[in-house]
């Protein structure tokens, strides 16, 4: 195994956003997800937006505009806000969980639809019990169950997932039966993660020093090294002054920017 090989084997984990906090990644893993019609009528609003910026392309507020031409679509952020006294909910709290709770569907598209980029949002719809509606990366479907929400990206146009929320939205049965399905591809993967997390960073710091270190030794990081073994050996050079000199090395070779 060569130099970079190694590097990319041992330096590199991918964890993805969705799965903080903690708590309601393994709780959705463990859920009872059995609903009925009685928690179906507790639902106070067809469906959510809560976003505080647009996403690339304008994609966020294209479908949400779109959709919101069947039914009105509560908007509690601060981006496309539409709601009484312009009431908005802090996504670090549970007043979050509790608003997107008492609505059947929400809207968790990602900023940018980008490998790997799965973020909170479609954990926080699932967490509080109700269909996500996600646009974004094609990996989200490796995670979750892809039975278990509505992926835009599957379908040939915005407004063809639309007809698809509205036939879920006109038929309880056909609703209850997509929120009843399991909310992970693998009911393990919380788990299995946290134990290849914990696997990667031990074996890190369980390695010798000069079989661990992974900086090159040569040209400006040699330099740089050097440059800071010098400087604490000079008892009165501040602080201020080592920056100074740092800064003055770095424009030096590159130019002010």
């Amino acid at each position: 195994m060569d130099f970079f090989q190694r590097i990319r084997k041992d330096r590199h984990f991918q964890l993805p956003g969705c799965v903080w906090p903690g708590s309601h990644w393994h709780a959705l893993a463990k859920k009872d997800r059995n609903y009925n019609r009685e928690f179906l009528a507790q639902k106070e609003y067809f469906a959510n937006f809560i976003s505080s910026h647009e996403s690339v392309n304008n994609i966020r507020g294209d479908f949400f505009k779109k959709l919101s031409q069947y039914k009105r679509v509560e908007s509690p952020g601060t981006y496309l806000n539409n709601m009484p006294q312009g009431y908005v909910v802090d996504w670090k709290t549970e007043s979050k969980t509790d608003f997107q709770r008492k609505c059947k569907f929400t809207l968790c598209f990602e900023s940018t639809n980008h490998y790997g980029f799965v973020t909170e949002k479609i954990m926080d719809a699932f967490y509080a019990d109700t269909i996500p509606v996600y646009y974004g990366s094609s990996t989200a479907a490796d995670i979750f169950n892809p039975n278990a929400f509505i992926n835009c990206a599957e379908y040939p146009s915005f407004e063809a997932a639309i007809k698809r929320i509205k036939e879920l939205d006109q038929d309880d049965e056909q609703y209850l039966r997509m929120l009843r399905q399991p909310v992970l591809k693998d009911p393990e993967y919380p788990d299995r993660l946290e134990r290849e997390l914990t696997e990667f960073v031990r074996h890190i710091f369980s390695q010798d020093p000069k079989d661990a270190y992974r900086r090159s030794r040569v040209y400006r990081p040699k330099y740089h090294d050097e440059f800071l073994a010098r400087a604490v050996d000079e008892e009165t050079l501040t602080m201020k002054n080592l920056l100074l000199r740092v800064g003055s090395k770095i424009t030096g070779k590159f130019g002010r920017r």
